[in-house]
């Protein structure tokens, strides 16, 4: 699925102008989704640059290895997600938690105050509202599919419609949590 690379002539991306809206360097990520080397899959990376011409962030492991991926094989570590809607452990609601990776439509979080892999939870998008300022990738957009792929930031949240209002580089979107992916 994803390539991988070393920094190369890109120094890090420096020079190479970013399109739209990416995420900023030295932002927390996890690796997801390649199928060349899985072994990467789940380990956490900071972005280092970005690539406009390849399209691709580079990204340095825990271990000091750099790699040039794709926007969709890299998901961002979120931090002050206020929790809504849950059912099953509604003494969370309205409370914080860490996005720390999100895989099969699922974010998995850890609550405020949770130090161990127990207290993981592994919520739909619909029970996580992301703060203000978080950069999402559009998806699952069945009208408007031009969008879908491109990366925004949210701007606000609104609990009644349950949309985020999303900007794309100029232009405002309002979406469902499940298709505005941290």
């Amino acid at each position: 699925m994803g390539g991988m690379g070393g920094r190369g002539a890109s120094a890090g991306g420096r020079g190479k102008k970013r399109p739209g809206v990416t995420r900023p360097d030295g932002a927390t990520v996890t690796v997801d989704g390649l199928s060349s080397r899985p072994e990467l899959n789940g380990q956490e990376a900071t972005i280092t640059g970005f690539d406009g011409g390849r399209g691709r962030y580079v990204v340095e492991l825990l271990n000091g290895e750099s790699l040039s991926l794709k926007p969709e094989n890299l998901h961002q570590k979120v931090s002050n997600v206020k929790l809504v809607g849950l059912s099953k452990r509604p003494e969370l609601n309205n409370t914080t938690a860490t996005i720390l990776t999100y895989h099969d439509g699922r974010y998995n979080v850890q609550p405020s105050g949770g130090s161990s892999a127990s207290s993981v939870l592994s919520l739909k998008p619909g029970n996580c509202v992301l703060p203000n300022g978080t950069i999402v990738t559009v998806v699952g957009l069945q009208k408007g599919t031009e969008h879908n792929n491109h990366n925004g930031r949210v701007l606000s949240f609104d609990d009644v419609a349950g949309r985020y209002l999303v900007d794309i580089g100029g232009h405002q979107l309002k979406l469902k949590p499940e298709n505005a992916i941290a």
